[in-house]
């Protein structure tokens, strides 16, 4: 892996790193403004609906374990990383324990690496 996908990946391991730790302050700064996520429902969110989302802690992870399954540059600005992963977070008084795949293109922009796409699919077990 090139030092370019790397930093991807190091990227996307800091936004899971945020989203356990309910950082906002590094959700804000990853975030692009135009940022879209399509979740496993198929619902779009925004950056401002993704946020609030985790202000008010409708959604707690416990952990994301990570597993890297591909990056792939796709421009000179920006590449696609998809892992597999474990979230563990409470939903209703309940930990709960899922598998998830999340798409993401981060790009640079400004200097600085962005998410700019998301999407995710919960597994059923």
């Amino acid at each position: 892996m090139n030092d370019f996908m790397q930093e991807a990946v190091n990227h996307d391991k800091a936004l899971n790193r945020a989203m356990v730790d309910q950082d906002l302050e590094t959700l804000e700064r990853m975030l692009n403004d135009d940022v879209t996520l399509v979740n496993h429902l198929g619902r779009r969110k925004g950056k401002e609906d993704i946020l609030e989302f985790f202000r008010e802690r409708r959604y707690e992870l416990d952990s994301i374990d990570a597993s890297l399954l591909w990056v792939h540059p796709m421009q000179e600005r920006n590449a696609a990383v998809t892992s597999s992963d474990v979230t563990v977070h409470w939903r209703s008084g309940v930990l709960q324990k899922d598998r998830m795949v999340f798409n993401r293109v981060w790009e640079i922009r400004e200097g600085q690496w962005r998410l700019v796409s998301a999407s995710d699919i919960q597994i059923l077990h």
